[in-house]
């Protein structure tokens, strides 16, 4: 079964194209950095990175959905916010209290709906 999310090839869908990718990368170096409990000198930038990146895909699929006229916008873009939020909740904790096994876990619900996200959501935007 082909997983991937497909856009039409224009330089936006490609944009967010390349952003998932940036994205699902940033996620496996989080991931990989917490469950090996490193430093919050290393895991940081990946945090702020992964912050970054989920900003930038909203920023993205928002103006594509916007430039095709998507008739589940107001789906996605809630969607988008429930991702930000937890996430940067995610992050306020990890700045406060490091890496540990709750902090793991709670990255791996986060992961959890990320995936959910793309395979889901994102697979019918990119098929519209």
């Amino acid at each position: 079964m082909d997983n991937s999310v497909r856009y039409e090839n224009t330089a936006s869908s490609q944009s967010i194209i390349t952003n998932h990718k940036r994205l699902i990368q940033d996620i496996a170096a989080l991931m990989f950095n917490l469950e090996n409990q490193r430093s919050p000198e290393e895991t940081n930038p990946i945090v702020n990175s992964l912050l970054q990146s989920l900003i930038e895909q909203v920023r993205l699929e928002d103006e594509f959905m916007r430039q095709v006229a998507y008739p589940d916008f107001n789906q996605h873009r809630r969607e988008h916010i429930v991702l930000l939020r937890d996430y940067n909740e995610f992050k306020r904790i990890f700045e406060n209290c490091g890496p540990s096994t709750l902090i793991s876990l709670r990255m791996q619900k986060i992961f959890n709906l990320f995936i959910d996200h793309f395979q889901r959501v994102d697979r019918k935007l990119g098929a519209y």
